[in-house]
C-alpha cells in the first residue's frame, strides 16, 4: 500500500507499507520518498490499542518491522517524517 503524502507537505512524497497483507512469519517494510526521512512510527491493532512504535528514527528512509508477535487481522501504522508530517495506512496480517 502506498500513502501519498503530496496534499499534507506540498511535495510528491510518499510512504509505502509492503508486502500487504504480509503474514505473521514475514517482515513489514516501510518506506518514503520524504527528503527527511521518517521521525517515528506507532502500529495499532483493530481495538485501537497500540501494539508497537519507536520515535527517535533519525531520518531513516526505509525500515523494516518483525511482526511476528502481532496478532491476525487489520493494523493500522502511523508514520510521521522529520518534517513533521503524519500520515497514515492499514496493513492486513495473516497467518
Amino acid at each position: 500500500m502506498t500513502v501519498s503524502v503530496e496534499e499534507l507537505t506540498g511535495d510528491a512524497a510518499w510512504v509505502q507499507f509492503y508486502p500487504n497483507p504480509t503474514r505473521t512469519d514475514d517482515m513489514l517494510n516501510i518506506a518514503t520518498s520524504a527528503a527527511n526521512g521518517l521521525a517515528s512510527w506507532e502500529a495499532f491493532d483493530v481495538t485501537g490499542k497500540r501494539i508497537g512504535g519507536f520515535d527517535s528514527l533519525g531520518g531513516v528512509r526505509q525500515l523494516t518491522l518483525d511482526v511476528a508477535a502481532w496478532s491476525p487481522g487489520i493494523h493500522v501504522i502511523r508514520v510521521t517524517t522529520q518534517d513533521g508530517f503524519t500520515t497514515t495506512g492499514r496493513v492486513v496480517i495473516h497467518n
